[in-house]
Formats: structure tokens, C-alpha cells, sequence
């Protein structure tokens, strides 16, 4: 035998180590495109979900403004009500003072003053003088 056909011990456990290497190798790589593929799917979810969140927002902002406009208008017409109602009002009374007025004036012209002997029975007569205090 030469000695380049004899295979010593260690050549096989080189090869067999190397073999083992290249297996290990062979699953790091996999997990590695495993880690870089989650990673990936992650990132698309989280900007998917992102991409949704702005859209809620966007659409509760347009709702909310909507119900702001509504309230807005709805409060401008109550107003506008409340000043109509406060006009008539104001109006009203004051034809009730006109008229109040005008009565007034025509029962006093019309009926003589009353006695003054039917107060006086009512009411002590004073002497002008102040009453003393205690």
C-alpha cells in the first residue's frame, strides 16, 4: 500500500466534521431566510395596520367634522330663533306698556280721587315725627 491510499483517522473526522459544518451551515442560512421572511411579513403588518389606523382617523375626522357643521348650523338657527322670539316679545310688551298706559291715563282722567277718610281707618294717623327707636 502506498501511503497516499491509506486514509488515517483524522482525514475521516475531518470530513465527517466538515459534512456536519456544512449541514449546520445549511440550517443557519434557512433560519436566517426565515428570520429575514417574519421580518418582512412584520413590517408589511405593521404597515398595513398603520395604513388603516390613518384611514379610522381620516374618517372619524370627516364624521366629527360633519357633526360640527351640523351642530354649528343648528345652533345658528336657534339663535336666530331666540332673537325672532325675544323681538315679538319685546314688541308685545311694549304694546302692553302703550296700552297699559293709555288705560292709565284714561282712569285717571275719568274717575275722581278717592277719600281719603277710608285710608285714614286703615292706617294710624302720624304726626309727621319720627317714631323713637329702642
Amino acid at each position: 500500500m502506498y501511503k497516499h491510499d491509506v486514509i488515517d483517522g483524522t482525514d475521516v473526522d475531518r470530513c465527517f466534521t466538515m459534512e456536519q459544518v456544512s449541514k449546520k451551515n445549511d440550517v443557519i442560512r434557512r433560519l436566517q431566510a426565515d428570520i429575514s421572511h417574519e421580518l418582512r411579513a412584520a413590517d408589511e403588518s405593521m404597515r398595513r395596520t398603520r395604513t388603516e389606523a390613518e384611514k379610522q382617523t381620516a374618517a372619524e375626522y370627516k364624521h366629527s367634522d360633519g357633526k360640527l357643521t351640523k351642530i354649528q348650523q343648528e345652533l345658528a338657527q336657534v339663535r336666530a330663533d331666540y332673537a325672532d322670539v325675544l323681538t315679538r316679545h319685546r314688541d308685545g310688551e311694549q304694546a302692553l306698556r302703550k296700552v297699559g298706559h293709555t288705560l292709565l291715563r284714561t282712569s285717571t282722567q275719568k274717575t275722581p280721587p278717592k277719600s281719603t277718610s277710608a285710608n285714614n281707618s286703615r292706617c294710624p294717623k302720624q304726626s309727621g315725627k319720627r317714631p323713637h327707636r329702642i
